[in-house]
């Protein structure tokens, strides 16, 4: 993202006398060089390998810190719309096929990284969930999951037929009913502790034995309720109730017999032990509801005393947390219920109430997880009831709130969240700007609340906080409210510091030793820095975005500044302003985002629209405007960072154009670019820094991005990575003095030590999350247990399987990748959307496939397949005995059907004989019937369909033969159009078939009153043409007129309604009114035109003509 500019004003001053005299002597030498682009670009480009870039970013000589920062924890959750049948988590397991099972008030679930299958007690069904209640969740060697419940005592998951198995019978009492704790035997039996005490389950006979414990004087020791089990290497029993911690020794009488241990500094019958642990060193941690007890093996062998009825065993006397330790003291007093560790020996301990405290035995580091509300990342409840570790390494955690999980294996990236809240290690979630120290300090910039000053390991030391007022001893000491900007640090160690108000300087800003443990009494001790506000003048301060330190050939320090109102130098001990640079070319923009020294007298400038390389001792400008279209230019032209590699190759990020790395000219003379924009998250890139192993990482409006700097592959890191922030802002990062990468972004800051970021080589297994024969489904293990055992049976009236499968890879199963494929049917792999995982088959062929589902992990590396022998069960006629007789009977017929070919063949020829004879006879009856066929669709071609009368056609025809007789002849005739009035109202007001009916008789009428050698014809709707050919006078002429006029005096009947029409004629002679056919066409057309403008039911001649004159 684009940081925000900040407006800020000054007045104005002149440029330093020493930097004057340095460009001067600089340009005269540079008068004898002669350098162009073309020669700069290319010992750029080409003399890399030789070159030292100078601050191409800032070095660092301090020792560096091995661990990387301790970021903020980030949880994702499984709360509410996620499926889970209650809110309260109890426990979880990790079942061997890789499905996680999770237990909870409201059932059983089993979770495959995308949705919750849930199993819940039924009633009247002895096979389902014996009670609701989760209590307790135990896989055993042998992978069987066994589940306590609150109210129907032990269970197992039966994976042959997906239910439960129920445990009920005892040969010494009552079954356990309230189960609370199971603990494996080692000789394949079970210790089940619950409300009535301790019970051995013998697997082999599904049967309880209660214990009835006593000590070694044989005095029965009242056990009570068993709240946790431990069974340690050397075979021990330890047994947490709620009336203390006891011990029994591995023998044949275990469970039998007990001891108590003594919990020092505590009442003996008023602790209950909630948790048990062993860590690698043999030591015991003791969970309790007053703290945490330690039970190590080198502590004194004397009996311990007191005044318990029951003697303690020999070398067992557990000390309480913290006693000698340096460790919280809410540990001292919070209520334990779990105690698991992580990969790295940490052990998490989870409280009630308390949240989670996370101890490293080794150091006895405390580290504390806890609600936060606002957070959202935060650990949703600080009420924990389960913590479990999962071979990939992520820790589940259960608490009143729904299912927390978070990938312990991110020791690469670390996120500093933002936030008022004092949980978190920022106190602000807008990071505008990052800078190490040289002391090791880190000094983070917010858009309100000042700087704050981390030490290497993460920890917040100290602050220079926003001035509240305006008197001269607090803004000495505070800075002035608004966004902090870019942070350089002095020569002299002074700290340069852009605000909202101009440039400052912090001196006296040191603070020793910013890594031991007391850094922050000491910052209180030591760290009072002088601020000062800077003369540069408000040219100068208009907009300011960047101060980069500089020195001259004598070693004097001076502040290169680049704003919105162009580039301007400044010597800060000095009293004058900043003056503007010495250019001989204007920029490509004079608001300028970047400023980076490269080598000898080189400085690269960034501006919003477009990169410029500053010769800072001639004052030399090269121009390099963005050039989109080309794929060699500039991609954009808003630059957003800079980076010279150690190789002293040019960097580029770009606003929507990603990277460009500069590589040389082109024939043209252009700087010729390689443009890396595929594969990168976001076209966005925020800044570019080189990591010590020379790969380059790029922050991005999408999140991370590493590239190799010479094969220019892309590995995109998100939030599986630990990568938690997705939009970070444009130039804000920066490297410490060991390695580690600052990303300041929206919502906090990223960490990243390069050195430990690797590829994700977890093989996550491929299971079958559900499947569907028919319209049946399959228990699970039928798919889920490899292809040596039987195959699955499809039969042959069940044609029909439905699969849907996942890849266990719950860090991010949005990203894994799924193809499956049925060898044997299938050619290719056929890939499976990550959201739906389901492939259908349907009306296999008979015979044995094998099913292969293949799945990835996030970063799309394939696990193994796995391989499904399915086995397609034939239909009776598809089986070898139906064949074989079906090939039989076919054989049979074929040898009938050959008999009977031969006699019918010679049927066929007598037959065809006779067919021959009475085919000709056919032929020549076909041939009358055409010409009769012709004859009638000639007629139909002239004739109207509606009325018979001639169509168009036919009186278009007989028009022109009796127009070319006429001619020879040199006689007459008459052409009369007619068009019937209201006729189209008629059609409106009762529909076609009145419209018909009208036509009809319209024909009838007319054709009663012309002769037979007259041709009457339809031209088409409601209009008609007549041809009277021999040789009409006027008077003729007129009376066929009034003869057709009068025929429709009288209406048309039509289904009891009377409808009237009447004739409008227009009449043309030949040859008086025209000698061609388009002629009288036209002179008839008018005669109607104004018949019909006289009102309609009369005839009318040509206009302006009487009969008498056209007849001469």
């Amino acid at each position: 993202m684009i940081a925000p500019q900040r407006e800020t004003s000054e007045g104005s001053l002149a440029m330093p006398r020493e930097v004057i005299l340095r460009g001067l002597t600089r340009a005269c030498a540079q008068a004898f060089r002669s350098l162009g682009i073309v020669v700069w670009l290319s010992l750029t480009v080409f003399a890399t390998s030789s070159l030292t870039p100078l601050h191409a970013e800032p070095t660092h000589t301090s020792p560096a810190p091995t661990a990387i920062m301790a970021g903020d924890d980030i949880f994702q959750h499984l709360a509410e719309g996620s499926g889970l049948t209650s809110q309260v988590i109890s426990s979880f397991a990790e079942a061997n096929d890789g499905f996680l099972w999770i237990g909870s008030q409201g059932g059983l679930q089993r979770w495959d990284g995308y949705r919750l299958w849930t199993y819940k007690t039924q009633l009247g069904n002895p096979t389902s969930l014996p009670d609701n209640l989760t209590q307790v969740l135990h896989r055993d060697p042998s992978g069987t999951l066994w589940v306590g419940t609150s109210s129907g005592g032990l269970a197992s998951y039966d994976q042959h037929h997906d239910n439960f198995i129920r445990y009920q019978k005892s040969v010494n009492g009552p079954a356990p009913v309230n189960v609370l704790a199971i603990e494996d035997d080692g000789q394949g039996n079970l210790w089940v502790g619950s409300g009535s005490g301790l019970d051995r389950f013998d697997t082999s006979t599904a049967t309880y034995s209660h214990m009835r414990a006593a000590n070694s004087a044989g005095s029965s020791i009242d056990t009570g309720s068993v709240l946790a089990l431990l069974r340690s290497t050397d075979g021990t029993l330890w047994i947490g109730t709620n009336q203390g911690l006891l011990r029994s020794p591995a023998g044949p009488e275990q469970g039998h017999l007990v001891e108590r241990v003594k919990l020092a500094e505590s009442r003996q019958d008023a602790v209950a032990i909630d948790s048990l642990f062993a860590d690698s060193s043999g030591t015991l941690w003791v969970g309790t509801d007053h703290g945490i007890y330690l039970l190590e093996r080198a502590v004194s062998k004397d009996q311990a005393g007191g005044s318990s009825p029951a003697p303690f065993i020999e070398a067992t006397t557990a000390y309480r947390l913290p006693a000698d330790r340096s460790l919280p003291s809410s540990l001292f007093t919070s209520h334990i219920v779990t105690i698991r560790p992580d990969n790295d020996g940490n052990l998490w301990i989870g409280t009630q109430d308390q949240g989670i405290f996370i101890v490293t035995p080794a150091t006895w580091a405390v580290r504390h997880v806890g609600h936060d509300s606002t957070q959202p990342t935060s650990l949703s409840d600080d009420w924990i009831e389960g913590i479990f570790l999962d071979s990939q390494g992520i820790m589940w955690i259960g608490t009143r709130h729904g299912v927390n999980y978070i990938d312990t294996t991110h020791r690469a990236i670390a996120t500093f969240l933002g936030g008022d809240s004092p949980n978190v290690a920022l106190r602000h979630p807008e990071v505008y700007s990052v800078f190490p120290r040289r002391d090791g300090s880190i000094w983070l910039g917010y858009s309100k609340h000042g700087i704050d000053i981390l030490s290497p390991s993460g920890r917040r030391i100290a602050q220079l906080p926003n001035a509240t007022g305006t008197s001269p001893a607090e803004t000495a000491h505070a800075l002035p409210a608004g966004t902090m900007g870019a942070i350089r640090e002095s020569a002299n160690g002074g700290v340069y510091i852009i605000t909202q108000h101009g440039l400052y300087l912090a001196e006296n800003a040191d603070i020793p030793n910013v890594n031991a443990p007391d850094a922050p009494a000491r910052a209180a001790r030591f760290f009072h820095p002088r601020l000062t506000r800077l003369p540069i003048g408000a040219e100068a301060a208009q907009g300011l975005f960047q101060v980069l330190p500089d020195h001259d050939s004598r070693g004097h320090e001076f502040l290169w500044l680049g704003g919105t109102n162009g580039l301007w130098t400044f010597d800060p001990s000095g009293s004058g302003p900043a003056v503007p640079a010495h250019l001989k070319k204007p920029l490509t923009d004079p608001r300028i985002r970047v400023l980076l020294r490269g080598t000898g007298d080189v400085m690269w400038v960034g501006t919003l629209n477009g990169l410029n390389r500053l010769n800072t001792a001639t004052g030399d400008v090269d121009n390099i405007p963005a050039d989109e279209a080309n794929p060699q230019g500039l991609g954009a032209g808003m630059i957003s960072t800079l980076l010279i590699d150690r190789k002293g190759r040019l960097w580029v990020g770009t606003f929507t154009g990603g990277i460009d790395l500069l590589q040389g000219i082109d024939a043209q003379g252009r700087a010729r670019f390689h443009r890396i924009v595929d594969g990168l998250p976001n076209d966005n890139v925020d800044r570019l820094l080189e990591a010590d192993d020379g790969k380059i990482w790029a922050s991005t409006d999408g999140g991370l991005a590493v590239i190799d700097p010479f094969s220019y592959e892309i590995r995109v890191l998100g939030r599986a990575e630990g990568a938690y922030i997705l939009t970070y802002w444009d130039g804000i990062g920066a490297k410490t003095p060991n390695g580690d990468l600052l990303f300041g972004g929206s919502g906090g800051l990223t960490v990243v030590r390069p050195s430990l970021v690797k590829p994700w080589i977890y093989q996550p297994p491929i299971v079958v999350t559900s499947a569907r024969i028919g319209q049946v489904d399959v228990p699970l293990y039928r798919f889920n247990n490899g292809p040596s055992e039987a195959p699955v049976w499809i039969p042959a009236d069940q044609n029909n399987l439905t699969v849907e499968f996942a890849s266990l890879d719950y860090t991010a199963p949005e990203r894994n990748r799924y193809e499956y494929k049925m060898e044997g049917f299938d050619h290719d792999w056929i890939p499976a959307d990550p959201t739906r995982r389901v492939l259908r088959y349907t009306n296999l062929p008979p015979g044995r496939f094998t099913l292969l589902l293949r799945g990835s992990n996030r970063d799309g590396v394939w696990s193994p397949a796995r391989r499904i022998n399915i086995l397609v069960l034939p239909t009776w006629y598809q089986k070898a005995w139906f064949r074989i007789l079906a090939a039989v009977v076919i054989l049979l017929c074929l040898f009938g059907i050959f008999l009977l070919a031969t006699a019918y063949m010679r049927r066929q020829q007598r037959e065809l004989e006779r067919q021959v004879a009475l085919r000709t006879a056919e032929l020549e009856q076909k041939t009358v019937e055409l010409k009769q066929s012709q004859q009638k669709l000639e007629h139909m071609a002239y004739t109207d369909s509606l009325t018979g009368l001639p169509n168009r056609r036919m009186f278009t025809e007989h028009f022109r033969r009796l127009l070319a007789l006429k001619r020879r002849q040199q006689g007459t005739f008459a052409l009369l159009l007619m068009d019937f009035d209201d006729f189209k109202s008629i059609n409106d007001t009762y529909g076609h078939d009145a419209g018909d009916a009208v036509l009809k008789e319209m024909a009838v009428r007319m054709s009663a009153v012309v002769r037979e050698s007259d041709c009457l014809a339809r031209l088409g709707g409601d209009e008609y043409g007549l041809v009277l050919g021999q040789s009409p006078d006027a008077e003729a002429t007129e009376m066929v007129c009034q003869k057709i006029v009068e025929s429709f005096a009288e209406p048309i009947l039509f289904r009891g309604a009377e409808l009237r029409t009447s004739p409008s004629i227009g009449v043309a002679l030949y040859p008086a009114d025209g000698k061609t056919q388009d002629r009288l066409y036209k002179t008839a057309d008018l005669a109607l035109y104004e018949a019909k403008r006289g009102g309609g039911n009369s005839y009318a001649w040509s206009p302006g003509t009487s009969p008498q004159v056209q007849l001469q």
